[in-house]
């Protein structure tokens, strides 16, 4: 079975005009921090991390320390569950884990379709459990096993 994990950014600064460029909190960089240990305890690991192209997004992956690269997808910024659906099918990976780093509503309501309830906090991750292969993904026909955001 593949492993998607959809995660909403750590804590960001506040609103401005600017909100592509709104870096993370000294509390989201300790967010981020935290998730990239519980990864690790898990034995969690990735075969792709696709991330939307804003600083705070960027910082969030940087932060979990995961190793590895991963490939920024302007589409993801801001991106509603239709378009994530969209840049999972086409991300290349048939089959493994997966990881999308993007924002609300579009995270919240992607994990919500496969049966997560209420809405993403900042740095929350929730694991779905993908029947078919990436390209054939549909968040109706998966579903949310479990979620994890630290305690900061």
């Amino acid at each position: 079975m593949n492993k998607l994990f959809v995660l909403r950014h750590a804590k960001a600064g506040q609103h401005t005009s600017q909100d592509h460029d709104r870096p993370l909190t000294d509390v989201g960089h300790e967010q981020a921090r935290q998730l990239g240990v519980w990864f690790r305890e898990q034995g969690i690991t990735f075969d792709a991390v696709l991330v939307s192209s804003s600083l705070r997004t960027v910082e969030t992956v940087e932060g979990l320390g995961i190793g590895g690269g991963f490939t920024i997808v302007p589409r993801l910024y801001s991106a509603p569950a239709s378009v994530l659906e969209s840049v999972i099918r086409e991300c290349g990976l048939e089959s493994g884990s997966l990881l999308i780093v993007g924002h609300n509503p579009g995270v919240s309501d992607l994990a919500s379709e496969a049966g997560n309830e209420g809405s993403l906090s900042t740095c929350t991750v929730v694991e779905i459990s993908v029947p078919a292969s990436f390209a054939d993904f549909s968040a109706g026909t998966s579903t949310a096993t479990g979620s994890f955001r630290p305690a900061v």
